[in-house]
């Protein structure tokens, strides 16, 4: 594990007031996200193999970047292998696996420290190295991209990043990606290529895959000596619920992902100081769904973690960032969040002047 970013330091207050949604948000960038968290358990009576869930790509583009959460606990009561393959549909080309980056952790109990750890590599830029089990697949077949096997009673968190390209042939970059597992360790995996098992229907885990994977946000401007309070995350209506089940790839099996587990969450914070002499604002985070971890980038590019924080009285607080402005002047606090596996949301961001 290479998330060796320092945790910020956890304290308590009491919040005031309640809060509000952010103004507007945007998704942004061309990185594909796949979300494989459901079924996120693997029982007894589960499948003895099975896709999990799946991604598609027809372009003319000569390259597709990827990054893929996969969030799966195993409960079957022995080993189960499970991996990321990458099959090529086309008749014409071969296609080659590059810049791979991985970050993967195994849990028995602690799931939300995996979830912390991967937030924190990933957002950081500190992710292992990702070599393909096959850095090439030849037209009309089917490679592995990593594999695994995990004992029973254990989680698996990961996040990897990638590129697809065209290396040789001609025409469409044609594949599917799949997460798939298989209860004989022995199985290859290349042979699974069966649709998506039927979602959990118990649990409001995601699963889906999206054409982008950032998300620009903005919250209304906070005007210095007052108090700011925004929800990130919060599902519903809310702006930044932007990975819809109706946005996804295979729409009518996906869940949205309204946690927005595997996205980078940049959040822009419109700062009006109307008073004669510079002001300094605090920025703490705040859980409001239940206990909360993740990871945030603050205004000079450094990445810290977000321990688990819970909902108390008084209640649970990190302060990521201080932020100074100018006497009369509006300007923008800018950072990015990334939500562990295993997190609740939404996070409150809460605004004062110091």
């Amino acid at each position: 594990m290479t998330c060796t970013q320092t945790n910020l330091t956890k304290g308590t207050m009491t919040i005031t007031g309640t809060p509000v949604n952010v103004a507007s948000a945007n998704q942004t960038g061309t990185r594909r996200l796949m979300i494989s968290d459901n079924p996120e358990r693997f029982d007894l009576g589960f499948y003895n193999s099975a896709t999990l869930w799946h991604d598609q790509v027809n372009t003319s583009s000569t390259s597709i970047t990827h990054r893929v959460f996969l969030w799966h606990l195993n409960e079957t009561g022995a080993s189960v292998k499970l991996g990321l393959t990458l099959q090529n549909l086309s008749t014409s080309n071969s296609i080659q696996v590059s810049n791979g980056k991985k970050e993967i952790g195994y849990a028995a109990s602690d799931y939300l420290s995996v979830g912390l750890c991967t937030s924190k590599a990933c957002l950081g830029g500190t992710m292992d190295t990702l070599t393909p089990v096959d850095a090439t697949v030849v037209a009309n077949s089917a490679g592995v991209i990593s594999e695994a096997t995990y004992q029973t009673n254990r989680l698996m968190g990961a996040i990897f990043e990638f590129t697809v390209s065209r290396s040789s042939g001609s025409g469409n970059l044609y594949y599917k990606l799949r997460t798939v597992m298989s209860r004989n360790t022995g199985t290859n995996l290349r042979t699974i290529t069966s649709d998506p098992v039927e979602p959990d229907s118990e649990a409001n885990h995601p699963r889906g895959s999206w054409s982008f994977s950032e998300l620009d946000a903005l919250t209304p401007t906070y005007t210095v000596g007052n108090i700011g309070f925004y929800n990130v995350s919060a599902g519903g209506s809310s702006p930044d619920n932007k990975f819809t089940t109706s946005a996804s790839y295979n729409s009518g099996d996906a869940i949205e992902n309204k946690g927005h587990f595997g996205v980078k969450y940049n959040l822009t914070i419109p700062v009006n100081n109307n008073t004669s002499s510079s002001k300094t604002i605090r920025v703490r985070l705040n859980p409001r769904g239940g206990t909360y971890a993740g990871a945030f980038r603050n205004t000079s590019g450094t990445t810290r973690g977000i321990p688990a924080l819970a909902i108390k009285s008084p209640q649970e607080v990190v302060n990521p960032v201080d932020f100074t402005v100018p006497a009369n002047t509006t300007t923008n606090c800018q950072c990015s969040l990334m939500h562990a596996g295993g997190a609740a949301m939404p996070i409150g961001v809460y605004v004062t002047t110091i």
